[in-house]
């Protein structure tokens, strides 16, 4: 038996279809000469039209426009090619006004009447077979404007040879060449006053953001490169082409105030996490010890590297450069998308390596403040550290001396990309970093890395029930611990494209293996003693943290703290 295929042929005749909807992206109104769109009106055949009325064989063509300069204005059409203009919402006051702008861009659902994002244009090509309904529109147009928002936030970036000789390559959004101001001092100065409180919470009592980081930050505000931009009127790419980037520049940065504070509020809120990190290791580490130290050295400091290895520390300055874009773009399936681009590169974003000293002993008995992210103690644990405080000091051991190293850097190179449309982000990491575009979150694989490792003997003379005494300690103590940082994107209509980065923690975890035996001349051995029974005895010298520090947002300027 033959398979048999049958072939259906037919037409949809929409008497009363809703309208086809198509977003366009459009020059602003005062480009020249007038974009328009063309349509052709096909010959009509009304062989499907059983109405007997006079206007049987009708046509009746208009264009209703809703823009920023009309609403409901209505233009006939009467032949068989319709060329109308269109414009975006863009007006001649787009560089003395671009706040306005910048807000549509930002919360493009805020529709409110014909003053949202887009002018709206409806065509109606009405006949008795076709769309019939008059009240009903035929295509419904939408035109999106031609705008590419662009910011650059740069600290300690130098892409000119200094003293070092050491220079990095420009990093500009998608290579597009902009000036950038350099030295934001006064917009510093606000931000440090906004942001006092905001980070004071992080480690108890303040001291550390007051005495150390904020007089750090005022002194190297000329580090600071900002910029913001936009090219309008461009040559559109097709959409299958990257973005297209000629067109008309506008420099927003050099005269307006509220610009600067918004770019300076990017870079300064990224180098605040950099430098937080770095302190914080060292409080995590090293507790009270050393706040007086640092603080002290910090109101005179002129460099931040400078001071912290004064106080037994050395930190590197990080190295940022942010670019961010946000613009409408045409998908592969023709529809219009909303999209937030953000590029970072930081090398480093943290570098720490320093060493402290200790005493074991103290630290097993220290009472440390909580800082915000703490987890909660494990019980168990918390007992190990005075079982093995108390057995060490039973038989006269009243200091065990030692060394807590911290080192490691954290560098990034990231593009994330997020489609309002879809509601999706594209994260792309150059350095191999674990990326999970489902929750738009990057993990960075080099660590903070914080070794200690003693081996040794204690050797000890003193009083034991009157006799002199010798006593004789093998230990082996081995702490380590880790420091990553996450970084979480996220957009929302009231933040925009926003980036948050959150310190985890491992803590310092111990293993304490030993064995102490005490004698005496005259009587020979007196004690024996293993914490223990001599098995390993763990213990969390600090306990782990998820601290987080922030969430910084391109482009919006949130209220001040």
């Amino acid at each position: 038996m033959n398979n048999r295929r049958t072939t259906l042929l037919f037409k949809v005749y929409g008497n009363n279809a809703n309208p086809i909807n198509i977003d366009i992206i459009a020059p602003s109104y005062s480009y020249s000469p007038r974009k328009k769109i063309k349509l052709k009106i096909p010959d009509q055949q009304f062989k499907a039209c059983f109405k007997d009325d006079k206007h049987k064989h009708s046509l009746s063509k208009n264009v209703i426009e809703n823009t920023q300069y009309s609403l409901n204005k209505i233009t006939p059409y009467s032949s068989d090619v319709i060329e109308h203009p269109v414009f975006s919402i863009i007006n001649s006051d787009f560089e003395n006004h671009y706040v306005k702008y910048l807000r549509k861009f930002l919360f493009p659902k805020e529709t409110i009447n014909y003053g949202d994002i887009t002018n709206d244009y409806y065509f109606y090509i009405n006949s008795c077979a076709y769309y019939s309904d008059k009240t009903k529109p035929t295509i419904h147009i939408k035109t999106y404007p031609d705008v590419v928002w662009i910011g650059h936030f740069q600290y300690n970036y130098k892409t000119q040879p200094d003293d070092d000789k050491k220079n990095k390559e420009p990093y500009y959004f998608h290579e597009y060449e902009v000036d950038l101001k350099n030295g934001i001092s006064q917009e510093i100065k606000e931000l440090t006053e906004s942001l006092f409180g905001k980070l004071m919470v992080l480690i108890p009592g303040g001291w550390l953001t007051r005495d150390v980081f904020f007089p750090y930050v005022e002194k190297q505000s000329k580090f600071y490169d900002v910029g913001l931009h936009a090219i309008y009127d461009r040559v559109l790419e097709k959409k299958e082409e990257v973005l297209s980037l000629k067109g008309t520049k506008v420099d927003f940065i050099k005269t307006d105030n509220v610009t600067r504070y918004i770019a300076a509020l990017v870079i300064y809120e990224l180098v605040a996490i950099g430098i937080i990190i770095d302190l914080l290791m060292i409080y995590l580490t090293r507790g009270r010890s050393a706040q007086g130290r640092l603080a002290k050295i910090a109101r005179k400091a002129k460099k931040v590297s400078k001071y912290l290895k004064d106080a037994g520390a050395e930190l590197v300055p990080p190295s940022i450069a942010v670019n961010t874009g946000m613009y409408y773009k045409t998908q592969s399936d023709k529809r219009l998308a909303l999209i937030f681009e953000a590029n970072l590169k930081a090398d480093p974003l943290v570098a720490v390596n320093f060493e402290e000293k200790f005493d074991l002993i103290q630290m097993l008995e220290a009472k440390k403040e909580p800082v915000a992210g703490e987890k909660p103690a494990d019980k168990k644990l918390e007992e190990n550290k005075k079982i093995l405080a108390d057995g060490l000091k039973a038989i006269g051991v009243k200091e065990i001396k030692g060394s807590i190293t911290v080192v490691g850097e954290l560098s990034c190179e990231l593009n994330v990309k997020y489609n309002l449309l879809t509601n999706t982000y594209d994260i792309k990491d150059k350095l191999g970093n674990f990326i999970n575009n489902s929750e738009a979150r990057v993990i960075f694989k080099e660590q903070i890395i914080v070794t200690v490792l003693l081996n040794g003997k204690y050797k000890n003379e003193f009083k034991f029930f009157g006799i002199e005494t010798q006593v004789d300690g093998k230990f082996e103590l081995k702490l380590n611990g880790a420091a990553a940082l996450k970084t979480t994107f996220k957009y929302n209509k009231n933040e925009g494209l926003s980036m948050n980065k959150t310190l985890i923690f491992s803590g310092i975890k111990g293993t304490f293996t030993g064995s102490i035996k005490a004698k005496s001349r005259q009587f020979g051995d007196l004690l024996d003693y293993s914490p223990n029974e001599g098995k390993p005895i763990n213990f969390n010298l600090i306990e782990p943290h998820n601290i987080s520090l922030g969430t910084i947002q391109f482009f919006n300027q949130p209220k001040k703290a």
